[in-house]
């Protein structure tokens, strides 16, 4: 990604480096490094703003890395720390919901999902669910078996419902979503208790 951005900056290639500033910030908030995640996406929508692209469709794909990336600050934090987080996250969910429906629809199966998940973080649960299942019915009717995979595996996360964690580990498995499946086994290991060996 890092190379991708070099290379995209040096054409330039607007759209390529959004993307790849998106991705890349994603990529290390999964490494679980909150700080280096925030500040690439923050170089990425700089370069944004720079370059008047705003409404762009590859700003969808920033919308949704800012958007996921304060949810997890906020979900981190105490206090009023907390709270400005998720005052943040609103804003950041509501662009990505915004842009994913003018510009790049595919992304909104998953602007619904962190949208759910803001709204569970506000001890909102009946609207967090409305949002998981939006997000899990539009895949669906999308035909995007990674982002149903994702729904069932935040709702089945929040609600400890079980069989939401067994779709979601079904459909990780068919798209091979391998850092996905771990997370989804790891849940799925915990709720059948210490001791308990999974069949081959």
């Amino acid at each position: 990604m890092k190379k991708a951005i070099d290379l995209a900056e040096a054409i330039p290639d607007h759209a390529t480096r959004i993307v790849a500033g998106s991705y890349l910030g994603r990529c290390n908030l999964r490494r679980n490094d909150l700080a280096e995640a925030l500040a690439v996406l923050k170089r990425t929508e700089d370069y944004v703003s720079k370059h008047h692209m705003k409404r762009y469709f590859a700003s969808a794909f920033l919308h949704n890395g800012l958007a996921e990336v304060c949810l997890s600050a906020g979900e981190r934090s105490t206090g009023g720390e907390r709270a400005a987080w998720l005052k943040e996250s609103k804003r950041r969910c509501d662009d990505a919901l915004k842009s994913s429906r003018a510009s790049l629809r595919p992304l909104l199966p998953e602007a619904m999902r962190l949208k759910g998940t803001y709204e569970w973080l506000k001890r909102r649960p009946s609207a967090a669910e409305k949002w998981w299942n939006k997000s899990l019915g539009l895949a669906d009717k999308m035909g995007m078996p990674h982002h149903s995979g994702l729904a069932h595996l935040e709702i089945g996360r929040r609600l400890k419902e079980r069989a939401h964690l067994e779709r979601a580990e079904a459909f990780f498995r068919r798209v091979g979503a391998e850092s996905d499946l771990a997370e989804t086994l790891r849940l799925l290991e915990a709720d059948r208790g210490p001791g308990y060996e999974r069949p081959p």
